[in-house]
């Protein structure tokens, strides 16, 4: 079972680095759906990249009361995929 187990860690660390241009990690400080410890191993993976550690004290049903404060926090981040995707002919 822990063959299969690190098989498919190993697999879904390969899908994320082939594709961290494309993705954004925003992790929740107070989030018990995804513990801290999940940023902290992804920053440590991932140094360089764009992975963040919520300090707005938004909760995990974020629609339900910060809907407009992660909406406007994350508009940019959408208008540059879609900004870089436009250069490149996608």
């Amino acid at each position: 079972m822990d063959t299969i187990v690190s098989e498919i860690k190993n697999f879904l660390c390969q899908v994320i680095e082939q594709n961290l241009k494309k993705l954004i990690f925003y992790y929740g400080a107070t989030d018990h759906w995804a513990p801290v410890t999940y940023y902290e191993d992804m920053k440590e993976k991932f140094p360089h990249r764009e992975i963040y550690l919520c300090g707005r004290k938004f909760k995990h049903a974020f629609v339900l009361e910060s809907s407009e404060e992660v909406a406007e926090m994350v508009a940019p981040w959408i208008q540059e995929v879609i900004v870089e995707g436009c250069q490149q002919g996608l």
